[in-house]
């Protein structure tokens, strides 16, 4: 990790958030971007099946692993967390 002393500053229409963390669940996505609504969808689908109480008062994460300016659609990766209580 890194430390600093102060918020960085956001550029403009940005803002600057702490993310203060807590248990996520992690689901992965292999493949184009146009597939995470339903990603997103089976997602929300098998937590609720579950049983698994979602915490709302933290944020809902799409991590994106790598760069679509590097890699074919197929192998793009996107981590889809889902923050649990």
């Amino acid at each position: 990790g890194v430390g600093v002393d102060a918020a960085p500053t956001a550029p403009a229409g940005l803002e600057y958030l702490h993310f203060e963390g807590g248990k996520y669940l992690q689901f992965t996505l292999t493949g184009p971007y146009d597939q995470l609504p339903t990603a997103c969808g089976r997602v929300f689908a098998l937590v609720k099946e579950r049983g698994i109480t979602v915490d709302e008062d933290r944020l809902y994460i799409e991590h994106y692993a790598n760069n679509p300016q590097s890699v074919p659609p197929e192998e793009l990766i996107t981590h889809i967390c889902i923050p649990i209580a």
